[in-house]
């Protein structure tokens, strides 16, 4: 397992060096993203984006919340970290941190975000049940998150489950529907929804685009 997220790591890092290193475009798209992860973002709300990436969901969240909220993203990348600083420095936006560390572990206390948000990045962590548990500590009571991720409709065979390059891909690491559903509710959340927005992904027809909102009770 440190291996495959070693392998993660590397992957997501050579993506963030080339960026600054190309300096034309420094928000690559990595997810399969939607913009309901932004929506319905209220001045003042506190956000946590898991797997910021460049940043640029983490920035635009920070516009929302406006000069009272705070907008914070979370990677295990530093190069990723790096590239996100320097799009913030270039937007000038100041109410935005980005925060080294994993969503196993999330470096900030219980009950200090209103919601959490994330494009994609969940099917990455290798205890899915740990890291959605970290969600639950750190938002507020009634806090919500709005969230993407890749969902399969049937178990993934143990074979593409072993395989690096698949979970680069955000087809390795993908539960199913039930699952994803079981563990929210195992955790504590309540008004689970969850959306299949495109039956074939960005990453081939194994895993499906959703979107997933639910609320801490």
């Amino acid at each position: 397992m440190d291996n495959l997220k070693t392998k993660i790591n590397t992957h997501y890092s050579s993506i963030a060096q080339k960026a600054l290193n190309n300096g034309s475009d420094t928000f690559p798209v990595l997810s399969c993203g939607s913009v309901k992860t932004i929506e319905n973002l209220n001045p003042g709300e506190t956000i946590l984006d898991l797997g910021s990436g460049p940043g640029r969901e983490v920035l635009l969240a920070a516009q929302k919340v406006g000069p009272t909220g705070k907008a914070y993203g979370l990677d295990i990348s530093l190069d990723m970290l790096k590239l996100a600083n320097h799009n913030r420095e270039k937007l000038n936006i100041t109410n935005a941190t980005f925060l080294q560390g994993e969503m196993e572990d999330i470096p900030l206390p219980d009950n200090s975000v209103d919601v959490v948000i994330s494009n994609c990045v969940i099917n990455l962590s290798l205890d899915k049940t740990r890291t959605i548990s970290e969600i639950s500590r750190v938002l507020k009571p009634k806090g919500r998150i709005q969230i993407t991720d890749k969902v399969t409709l049937n178990p993934l065979p143990q074979q593409a489950r072993k395989d690096p390059e698949l979970w680069c891909d955000c087809v390795g690491g993908a539960i199913t529907i039930d699952e994803y559903r079981q563990i929210l509710e195992q955790i504590g959340f309540i008004n689970i929804e969850i959306e299949v927005e495109h039956q074939q992904g960005c990453c081939g027809d194994q895993a499906l685009d959703a979107f997933i909102y639910a609320e801490k009770s």
